[in-house]
């Protein structure tokens, strides 16, 4: 059932892609580069389709009771674009309040935030396994023993990061964001 279901949300993405990529991607002024592109793009969509019909056996039908997956959809939708409300409102309320400027400012910030927090979410999730491991097997001395060291490094490289960020901030902020910023 499901590589049935990741199939139809694979053909799907299929046609929402070549029409948005149609529509909405403006490759430049160089219109060959830009259909050489949704063709090779198109071509792996398409090959997919016939070679997983190699695997699965594929059945369209209209038949069943559609009002019952109404309600959880439009549940799904809902939460999908309050989850984009939320994550947009930081850069959509500042544009209003201060302007296109203090954005920027904002959207260099965040970016060297979220590469900075991808680096030392990383440090830690690697060890995840083996405390669960630990738990898991009832070896709480070996688990609080091992989130002590985990604990330890991390505030032995956030510390360096913090300062480092701050003494180096100009240079990242160019490279990251340009040297406008």
């Amino acid at each position: 059932f499901s590589s049935l279901s990741s199939f139809v949300l694979s053909f799907d993405h299929f046609f929402i892609a070549l029409i948005a990529k149609c529509f909405f991607i403006n490759e430049g002024s160089n219109p060959t580069v830009s259909i050489t592109r949704n063709g090779i793009s198109s071509f792996s969509y398409i090959f997919n389709f016939f070679h997983s019909r190699k695997i699965i056996h594929i059945h369209f039908s209209l038949k069943g009771n559609l009002k019952q997956h109404i309600k959880p959809i439009l549940i799904i939708f809902a939460m999908s674009v309050a989850t984009t409300i939320y994550v947009n409102s930081d850069t959509t309320m500042l544009g209003w309040i201060s302007g296109d400027y203090y954005v920027g400012l904002y959207n260099a910030a965040t970016k060297v935030y979220n590469i900075v927090k991808s680096l030392m979410a990383a440090s830690i999730l690697v060890a995840l396994p083996r405390l669960s491991s630990y738990l898991a097997n009832g070896h709480k001395d070996e688990y609080e023993k091992e989130a002590g060291q985990i604990l330890n490094t991390f505030i032995l490289l956030l510390l360096p990061t913090i300062v480092g960020l701050f003494m180096a901030a100009k240079n990242i902020v160019g490279v990251l964001s340009g040297e406008g910023y």
